[in-house]
Parts: structure tokens; sequence; C-alpha cells
């Protein structure tokens, strides 16, 4: 579709440039992977390039008026060894490519496109989104050409303009058969047998029409085809079976060079590819010159290859004897220990997905782990959780140490606290806590609980949670530290959920053991004295952290940032709260947190409607809500559309409170107290701006009554001030 885009375009001389980018199959867990491929065919640059060839496109970097910082930026992700920080280089490139694009689009349209874009990652999704903002005034046109449904955050924006290939006409079949025969007519048996056989599926229509031109049953001439009698009316075959009898009919070697691109992965590198299959370059060049003008594969550039549709990659790798793809996938380990991929983690990743296929599981946990701390250094945290899942797998926990599997559970805690979303995570972690159960020591045991507890509670599983901490009861205990670990896991998973009550209560059993010294220990107690309306006490404390030490890099200073806003929130100090919210929101976003960007741009949103500045209360939760469904956070989409719905209400009433109502029943269900509370809240609000003095009062005492239940104050203050004016 694309290419005949790109096609017509040129046809018609239009003063239209036109630039195609392929995301890469595992993109989607890989961070700007989709802007990288994009940046790569702006600049003229591959994969591959050395790092000279790379350094030379910074002169028109600097043309197109990016200063040398953003420069930098873009280098560092083409692969140029700078020494740019990462979280530096992440801050820079949204304004980056932000200012390529516009410097491009001055002189005329442009069209950017990503193919297979079902692969792109979350980072330039959202810059995109960043880039295509409504009243934003660029002359360009993004385009991503993908399988299956869109994301949600595109189907809300009122310029995405959506283009369905559906299945073909008969009239589109006999054209799309007419273009690929070179004919000027085609007869009607033909036709009739094309559309019974393959309906409108264009790839299944290619795929029959090659076999009836292989077997001699369509024959053209001058442009004229002829079609010999009945010879094709044997029973119809499926497209896989089509498929499958055209690849068996390949030579050997063709044959070979497919199944080392299906055991590879898509792109293949052709370098790497001649190595595993042990042929020259030259002569792989060759065949895959062949199967390109048999339209099996497609190059992407100069050295990388991939199947030109994914089903032909299924159909190879199903007709592969095992021992085959075995054989393969072991060289192919071997191959990619020798070679240099550019990308954190990426070569052990490949190393252990090969030897994991190939039966050498334990090896291959091993370097699933190494990826993941490679990817964890460089603050890839969404890459490193999918890797950490994908090395549980595979692992026989009883042949490992007790120590090192606390250790996994451990890091999977920390960065699923940080990511706050991870599919499977539940069943994931089952064999490797029942393992430590078995045989590790008290401290294994307890603190193998605490971890799974704080990853349960960071996806809002809270009952699966508190299930694991209860493994961890702090009365039970007799080390302090453990104690200590455990009422700091209580707190922070109770003020998640909106339990204050029993945050604050375990928050003061802390602070009664002495001292705490640790910097998670002191957050922890921060947040239990603000949710117990000693702000003044958290600020103090959140102060002399500051000055005990500073933050080891920019993720422990989002989080130090985080409960000072949260403070000055819960001080009612709507000013301070919206500041420090702001710049939260761009250290986060520096630091390639996503979700507490989220979250700042939430609280920032809260903020400024209690100062009465709806118009950027309404921008901050709209941006807040776009990323939280990239995310696929429910919680936090669901609490944002309730504070929307709200303020949508103050200007029209029409079907807000209903809307607000599902909401808050969508939080009950799922035993979100506080947002629940909040919701409610929110819709005494409404009933009191439309007048319904009534229902605002009846709805706010409830809201009371819960809120000194279980010990949210500032819903209980905001609901007697908002009482105090209704009955006034």
């Amino acid at each position: 579709l694309l290419v005949e885009a790109r096609r017509r375009l040129d046809r018609g001389k239009f003063n239209v440039a036109f630039y195609n980018a392929t995301c890469p199959l595992n993109g989607a867990s890989v961070p700007w992977s989709g802007l990288k491929a994009m940046l790569h065919v702006l600049c003229g640059t591959q994969e591959d390039d050395d790092a000279q060839c790379i350094l030379e496109v910074r002169p028109r970097l600097r043309a197109l008026g990016l200063r040398d910082e953003q420069a930098g930026a873009v280098l560092a992700l083409l692969g140029a060894p700078l020494a740019t920080q990462e979280s530096e280089s992440r801050a820079v490139l949204r304004t980056s490519f932000a200012r390529m694009v516009t410097s491009l689009c001055r002189d005329r349209l442009h069209c950017l496109a990503w193919d297979d874009a079902q692969a792109i990652d979350r980072e330039t999704l959202e810059t995109l989104l960043r880039i295509a903002r409504p009243g934003r005034k660029i002359r360009c046109v993004f385009i991503l050409a993908q399988r299956g449904e869109l994301p949600p955050a595109l189907m809300k924006r009122k310029n995405t303009h959506v283009v369905t290939l559906d299945a073909l006409t008969k009239r589109e079949a006999a054209k799309l058969i007419e273009t690929q025969l070179s004919a000027r007519s085609l007869p009607k048996e033909l036709l009739d047998y094309v559309h019974d056989c393959a309906g409108g599926h264009p790839l299944f229509i290619d795929e029959l029409i090659r076999e009836l031109c292989d077997t001699g049953v369509v024959q053209v001439l001058n442009g004229a085809v002829t079609l010999t009698a009945e010879s094709y009316a044997s029973a119809p075959r499926t497209l896989r079976t089509l498929i499958a009898d055209r690849i068996s009919h390949l030579q050997q070697r063709e044959s070979k060079v497919l199944q080392g691109l299906a055991v590879l992965g898509e792109p293949a590198f052709t370098g790497v590819l001649s190595t595993v299959l042990d042929q020259t370059l030259p002569g792989l060049d060759r065949h895959l010159s062949n199967l390109e003008s048999k339209a099996l594969v497609r190059r992407i550039g100069p050295t990388q290859v991939r199947f030109a549709s994914p089903l032909f990659e299924e159909i190879v790798l199903d007709t592969m004897p095992a021992n085959a793809r075995k054989e393969l996938h072991v060289r192919a380990a071997t191959t990619y220990t020798q070679a240099e991929l550019p990308g954190a983690g990426e070569q052990d990743e490949r190393i252990a997905i090969h030897l994991s296929a190939a039966g050498e599981r334990q090896r291959a946990v091993n370097h699933f782990w190494k990826s993941a701390d490679e990817k964890l250094a460089v603050g890839q945290l969404e890459g490193a959780l999918r890797v950490m899942l994908q090395g549980l797998e595979p692992a026989d926990v009883s042949q490992r140490n007790v120590g090192e599997l606390v250790g996994w559970l451990e890091k999977i805690s920390s960065s699923v606290s940080q990511v706050r979303h991870a599919t499977g995570l539940k069943e994931s972690l089952g064999d490797v806590l029942a393992e430590i159960t078995r045989r590790g020591d008290e401290r294994d045991r307890v603190m193998a609980h605490i971890h799974v507890a704080r990853a349960f509670g960071s996806v809002n599983l809270f009952d699966d949670a508190f299930q694991a901490l209860g493994h961890a009861d702090p009365d039970k205990l007799t080390d302090d530290d453990l104690k200590r670990a455990s009422l700091s896991a209580e707190t922070q998973l109770a003020s998640r959920q909106g339990l204050f009550v029993r945050a604050v209560k375990a928050g003061d059993r802390l602070e009664a053991m002495g001292p705490v010294d640790d910097t998670q220990a002191t957050l922890v107690l921060a947040l239990a004295r603000t949710m117990d309306g000693q702000g003044e006490a958290a600020l103090d404390l959140l102060d002399r952290l500051d000055r005990q030490s500073k933050p080891r890099d920019l993720v422990e200073q989002v989080v130090r940032q985080k409960h000072r806003a949260l403070t000055f929130f819960y001080l009612r100090d709507w000013d301070s709260a919206a500041r420090d919210s702001s710049e939260l929101a761009k250290l986060a976003r520096a630091a390639g947190l996503r979700f507490d960007t989220a979250a700042a741009l939430h609280n920032l949103g809260d903020s400024c409607d209690r100062l009465g500045d709806h118009p950027r209360a309404y921008a901050a939760f709209v941006e807040s809500l776009e990323l939280t469904r990239l995310l696929e956070h429910d919680r936090l989409s669901n609490l944002n559309q309730m504070h929307l719905c709200l303020l949508d209400g103050l200007r029209t009433a029409e079907g807000a409170e209903a809307r607000l109502s599902g909401l808050i029943r969508y939080a009950d269900g799922h035993g979100y107290h506080w947002d629940q509370l909040e919701g409610r809240f929110l819709l005494a609000r409404l009933a009191a701006a439309q007048g319904d003095h009534q229902r605002a009062r009846d709805q706010l005492l409830e809201v009371i009554e819960v809120a000194q239940e279980e010990g949210h104050k500032i819903t209980e203050a905001d609901a007697r001030q908002l009482l105090a004016e209704v009955e006034g």
C-alpha cells in the first residue's frame, strides 16, 4: 500500500516528499526503535554503519536548525559513540525530532510513513502525538501502516484518518490480476474461479495466479490470456497449502536461506545470515535476489532482509524439520556471541532466544538476565522487565541458588514499581516464590514475599499483594530489619489502595522502631505522615533526606520530587503542588518513566482545577489520559476520565453525570477505594454546580462518613468545605 502511494505521488509529480521506514519486529519493547528507523531513512544511514559514517550527518542536522545537544541526541540514537547520558538523550530527542520535522516541512509537504506499525514503540508514538497535537500548524502527514487494532490514543484524536484495507471487490481483484499478468483483459472463467477460491484476499489471489501460471493452466501472450480447458477445475487448496507447495519447489540453497531467515527472525542482517548458513556474501546475495524476484523476501537497505509476509515465516518454520531448526538455532546463538549489535542487551537477548529454542534452557536464562542487567543500566525499564519475565519461563528454579532467586524477585519488583504494568506477572512469579519458600531460610522467605507483594501492588493486584505480605507478618518476626521492610511495604501498599488508616498505623509502627536511615524507608515514612495530615513533618523528613544524601540518579530524583509534590497537595498548597507537579512531569519524562509522567500530569490537573484554572487542568488531564492509554494503565485512565467528566459537566450537563457514575462503578468493582471516593466527591461537585443542592448535600455527607472511616483527610476536608458552601 505504501509502495503504491509513493508510486502515484512520483507519477503525478506532486511536490510531496515521501519517506518510508519499517518498524523492527520487536520494536514495541525497544524504546525509540520506531524513531530510530525513521531517522536512519531521513539521514541516509543504516543500522550497521560505523561511527565515522554516522558523525558525517552532523552538518545536515545543524542545517535543519538542531542545537549541539539535539544533534548529539540524534547521533547517539543512530549509533554514534557520544558521551551522552541516556536520560539526557531521552529528554532532548522529542524536541530534536519535532524541530527536524518543522524544518523539513517549511518548503513542502512531507509524508513520514512507518510500515509494520503494530510494532511501533510507545516513546515514538507519544512523540508523534505531541508533534501532531490539535492546533499545531505543520505541513506533515504521519502514516502508520499496520495490522490489527489501532492504539486507543490514536483513535481518540480527531485528526486521525483511518483507511482500512478490506477484501477486494471482484473488479479490484480483476485489476490486480491484470497488473500481475500484464494482461489487457481476462477470461470471465478465470475471474470466477479466482473469486470462488480466494475471495478478495490479495495474497491468496497472488499465490493462486502464480500456481496457475507455473502449472501452465494460465498462459499469457502479447497481453492475451488463455486458459487450458478445465485443467484448473481441481479442488481448491488453502492459501497455506499454496505457499507451502511453492516453497517446497525452490532450489535447496534458496530453501535453506528462507529457513535461516525464519530462525534468525526479522529483520536479519545479511552478514549474520551468511555466517549461520555458511555461505559467502556474494552467493547469499544472489539467492536473496532470486527470492525477492519471487516476492518471498524483501530487502530493507543493503544489509537487512525480511519476509514479504509474516505468513511466509510461519509456513517455513512449520515445515522445517526439528533437527534442522535446532541446528540453525545453535549456529545463530554462536554467531551472535561474536557479533556486535546496537542497543543495550540486544546481543544477549538474541543469544538467549536461540539457546532457549535449541533446548539449552539454563544457558538461555543466564543470557536473558545479562541482557536485563544491561537494559537496566541504561534505564530501559520496560525492555528489562520484559526480558526478566522471559528469563523466568525456561528457568529450572530447583537448580538455582536461593539467593539468586531472591535477587531476581527484587529486580522485578523494583522495575514493576516504576513501569506499573506487567502482563502475566502473577503467573510468572509463582514457581520462584514456591521454590524460595521450600529451600530458603527465614530472611530469604520474608524478603521474597515482600518483593512479590510490592510487585503485585504496583499493578493493582491488591488482594494478592496483601496475601503475600501476610507471610511477612511483622508481629511474628524477630529481626528488626525484616520488620522494617514488612512495615514499609504495608505502608506503601495500603496508601496506594487508599487504605489510609492502615497506612498511617503501619507508618507509626515503623517510626516507633527508631531512626530511619535508608532512603526507601524515609520516603515511605514521609508518605505515612502525609496521609495522616502531618504535611510539615513529611516535608521535614524529605528535607533531612536531601541533606543526608543526594539522589543517586534521575530515577531517585523523580521519586523524591513525587513525594514532595504529593505532600504539598495534601497541605492544600495548590500553587506549590502545581509547580512541583509540572517540574516532576519534565523530570519523569527525561528519565523515561512514563507512568510517573502521567501521574504528575494528573496531579498537575487536579491542582490547577482547585486553583480555578480549568483550561490548564483540562489540558493536563487529557495529556495524562493519552499517556495512560498508551501504557494500558486502566486505573489512572479511569481516574483521568472522572475529572474530565466533571470539567465537561461544568460547561454542559449533557451525559456527564451518567459517564461519571459508570467510572465510579468501575473503580468500586476493582477495589480502588481512593478512586471511587474521589469520584463520589466529584459527583457531588457536579450536582452542586447544576444547582441540585439537596442531592449534593446527601452525597457529601456519605463522602465525609466514608472518608472519616478510611482516613482520607484531604477528601474529608474538601467535602466539608463544599458542604459549607452548599448549605450557606
